[in-house]
């Protein structure tokens, strides 16, 4: 039986179905990565962008240059350094919009497809550090209060009521209900 291409057109057609597939399975890979990733081509442009980018970014990038959708000098560096060929690199990238997020974004080379970016979300961390330094600064505050006052008592019973039976029983009384108030 004789083919209605020739070898040439055949192959070129094989060729067009694998970059297809190749193509296709990229889309499938980033679009089941669980963080937010982009893909984007050698010329700038955004190819793939799973949903969790989208919601990052409170857009589809698709189709647009990156610059249109992140205006972080640092990311578009990052990215002009992998088309160049360059090493993966890692940025930091503050969104306000749709709510403030903080995200780091690793950039790395992607063979022919240009650009892969995939953001790991920062937020929630941040905000557990800033609640645990909140609550070391108010802790530290609430104890220095009772602290102070303790020194005072330890200090007045060192001195002026070391000989006064009476004085040093009315701060041991003060000394014990501050304890109580404050620590037990």
């Amino acid at each position: 039986m004789k083919w209605p291409f020739s070898k040439h057109q055949h192959q070129a057609a094989e060729d067009t179905l694998t970059a297809a597939d190749g193509q296709a399975a990229v889309r499938d890979l980033v679009r089941a990565l669980p963080d937010p990733a982009l893909v984007v081509d050698i010329s700038g442009l955004v190819t793939i962008a799973n949903d969790q980018a989208r919601a990052a970014l409170d857009r589809n990038p698709v189709g647009h240059h990156l610059s249109a959708t992140i205006r972080a000098p640092s990311v578009l560096e990052a990215v002009t350094a992998a088309i160049a060929g360059e090493a993966s690199h890692q940025v930091e990238l503050e969104l306000r919009i749709p709510m403030a997020r903080s995200f780091d974004i690793y950039v790395s080379p992607f063979g022919a497809q240009g650009v892969i970016l995939i953001f790991k979300d920062l937020t929630r961390e941040q905000q557990i550090e800033r609640m645990r330094a909140d609550f070391v600064a108010n802790a530290s505050h609430e104890l220095r209060t009772p602290l102070a006052a303790l020194s005072g008592f330890i200090e007045t019973m060192q001195g002026a009521a070391r000989n006064d039976e009476a004085a040093r029983e009315k701060h041991y009384e003060r000394m014990l209900a501050l304890y109580r108030r404050h620590i037990g």
